[in-house]
């Protein structure tokens, strides 16, 4: 029973961190995190628990660095913003989920695919009832941004002005996208797989951010050219794929990135900022300035925690041999399945699903939050089925 409310649980946390990211809504990611928790002690009271000692120390060296970089922060006087630095560590805390996906061997890839369908439910909606009513985009401008849960933007599209509407988790998208591709070219149920696919890829066009729909245009490709590759008769699917792949091409290519254009900017500016505070402190190549320290930055003309350039961010917050540790432990997953010659169709479609995310994370504050964290554990929770397999 109590294994049930557990799962339970976990599936409505996975719910809340896809449509309420930054927890203003529905204010429920601390007490469903807490509440499993709380349940699995119970029920460990009872029953022995399994765990292996990679994820332990895993959990313990990732909780352990945000803990590092506020120390350089505090020797160095550099503490500016606790409240960004505990916000860190409340996001890295949720690691610790993966012992519990490992002891009760849930798969919590399932769960991201199947709900990841609440996006596009709730966005492709919204897009259709401005198209009817271009007035209501005040209105629900004004909420979205007060929930800090998505935000509009504008493109031409052979001449024709279009609105988009990029969702703060759409990026998550590339998991479902690269699982029901995979289910669509190897499994039974290939109408729906097709449906849900290109849902999922309009979702992720629609957000209207250039490493969004790139991200999604190469699992379309990746997943074409892998089922391809293992046909005899090839010359008619490839022509179809490459004809597919034009049509998506040509359609970005055909978007203006005005807006887009401007964060390139910001993020040049950005580059700059740091290429010149390494120059003038090369020590933070070594130790970081610290985590919740602070650097001025032309991209925004002012002083930041954080910009988009998320490894930039890591190095100067840990330095390079902590941050090296840091994205060892997030590929972990992908050098295990790797390691063990676990890559068949599904894993092999979850990494490239997971490496397009970990791109658009890159130029995007992504990596170490609730969503980053939630693409991460997925991972992790694949790699902990595989374990448990292999157990028994």
């Amino acid at each position: 029973m109590l294994t049930k409310i557990i799962k339970l649980l976990i599936n409505l946390l996975v719910i809340i961190l896809l449509i309420d990211p930054a927890d203003l809504i529905f204010h429920l990611k601390v007490p469903l995190f807490l509440l499993v928790f709380t349940f699995w002690i119970f029920l460990k009271t009872k029953y022995p628990i399994k765990f292996t000692n990679d994820f332990f120390f895993i959990c313990v060296i990732f909780i352990f660095i945000p803990f590092i970089g506020i120390s350089f922060a505090l020797i160095q006087q550099n503490l500016d913003d606790y409240t960004f630095a505990v916000g860190f560590i409340k996001s890295a805390v949720t690691i610790f989920l993966i012992m519990i996906l490992y002891d009760l061997k849930i798969n919590l890839s399932y769960s991201l695919f199947k709900f990841s369908l609440l996006i596009p439910i709730i966005i492709i909606p919204i897009y259709v009832s401005l198209l009817i009513d271009s007035n209501l985009i005040i209105q629900i401008n004004e909420y979205v941004k007060s929930k800090d849960i998505a935000k509009f933007s504008r493109r031409n599209f052979y001449g024709y002005e279009i609105i988009m509407l990029y969702y703060r988790t759409s990026p998550l998208l590339v998991f479902p996208l690269a699982f029901y591709m995979n289910a669509f070219l190897y499994g039974k149920k290939k109408k729906i797989s097709f449906i849900f696919s290109g849902i999922f890829l309009f979702t992720l066009i629609l957000s209207g951010t250039r490493a969004n729909m790139l991200a999604g245009v190469t699992i379309i490709v990746f997943c074409l050219f892998s089922y391809l590759i293992k046909k005899k008769n090839k010359f008619p699917l490839v022509f179809m794929t490459l004809i597919s792949i034009y049509i998506i091409i040509t359609f970005i290519r055909t978007l203006s990135f005005k807006q887009t254009d401007e964060s390139s900017h910001i993020k040049s500016e950005h580059l700059n900022s740091y290429i010149s505070l390494f120059e003038q402190n090369p020590h933070y190549l070594l130790f970081g300035s610290g985590l919740g320290s602070k650097f001025y930055s032309s991209g925004n003309g002012y002083y930041v925690s954080q910009t988009e350039l998320t490894y930039l961010d890591l190095i100067r917050w840990f330095g390079i041999p902590i941050t090296l540790i840091f994205l060892l432990l997030i590929l972990y997953p992908v050098i295990y399945l790797s390691s063990n010659k676990l890559i068949n169709n599904k894993n092999s479609n979850l990494i490239i699903a997971y490496f397009s995310y970990l791109f658009i994370a890159g130029t995007n504050p992504l990596l170490v939050s609730s969503t980053g964290m939630l693409a991460i554990i997925t991972m992790y929770s694949s790699v902990a089925i595989c374990k448990r397999e292999v157990e028994n």
